[in-house]
C-alpha cells in the first residue's frame, strides 16, 4: 500500500536518497541561516525543514533557493502563516515527524515526543522550542527505537542557546549528518535503523 505521507528525496540507482537541512527558532534572524546556507550551497538539499518560530508574518523563506520548505508552526508564529502543528514525511526509507515542541512540553520532558513517534510510527522526531541542540535515542511506548533531534536555535536567543542547524543525509534507512555552527561543523554518526 502506498504511503499517505509526502516523500522527499530521489532515486539515484542505489536507492532513495535525501538531504535535509533542519533549522528551528530563527525568530526573523538570518545570521546563522546565512552561515548554514553558505556551507550547504555545494550540496543538494531536498528539503529545508523549519521547526517553527520563523519570525514575523512578512518574513521570507528562511533559506531561499536551497530546497522546498517543510515547516510547522511554533508558539510565536503568526496565525496568518497557516502552518500545521505537525508534519510527517518519509525520506530514505525512514519516517520523520516534525513539531515545534511547545505543545509537547519539551522544556520539561521528552515523553510526549516518544508517544507522538509511536502514534505516527516514526523513526525520527525533529523538534525545536528549547533553543538547545540535542540528539536522544529512546523507545516509544510500543518498544520501537526512535531518534529525537533538536537543531538548537538558528537565532541563538537565550543564555543556554546553541545556535546552529543540522544537515542530514538519509539513504536506505541509514542516517548521517553534520551539525553546523558559526564555529564550524561536527560530524554526527547516527547509524542504521533496524527493520
Amino acid at each position: 500500500m502506498a504511503s499517505p505521507f509526502d516523500r522527499i528525496g530521489r532515486s539515484d540507482g542505489a536507492g532513495v536518497h535525501a538531504h535535509l537541512l533542519v533549522v528551528s527558532d530563527s525568530h526573523g534572524d538570518l545570521s546563522v541561516l546565512d552561515g548554514c546556507r553558505s556551507r550547504v550551497q555545494e550540496r543538494r538539499v531536498d528539503a529545508v525543514v523549519h521547526l517553527g518560530d520563523m519570525g514575523p508574518e512578512d518574513w521570507p523563506d528562511p533559506v531561499p533557493g536551497l530546497g522546498p520548505l517543510v515547516a510547522v508552526a511554533g508558539n510565536t508564529d503568526p496565525a496568518g502563516r497557516r502552518l500545521p502543528g505537525v508534519r510527517v514525511f518519509e525520506a530514505g526509507g525512514l519516517r520523520f515527524v516534525c513539531v515545534h515542541g511547545h505543545l509537547q512540553q519539551v522544556k520539561t520532558s521528552l515523553a510526549l515526543l516518544f508517544e507522538l513517534a509511536a502514534r505516527c510510527q516514526a523513526d525520527v522526531v525533529f523538534y525545536g522550542h528549547t533553543h538547545r541542540f540535542r540528539l536522544d535515542w529512546g523507545k516509544t511506548p510500543d518498544g520501537r527505537a526512535v531518534l529525537l533531534a533538536n537543531p538548537g536555535s538558528s537565532f541563538g536567543f537565550g543564555l543556554a542557546a546553541s545556535a546552529g542547524c543540522l544537515f542530514f543525509d538519509v539513504r536506505e534507512r541509514v542516517l548521517t549528518g553534520r551539525r553546523m555552527t558559526g564555529q564550524g561543523e561536527t560530524a554526527l554518526e547516527i547509524g542504521s535503523f533496524a527493520d
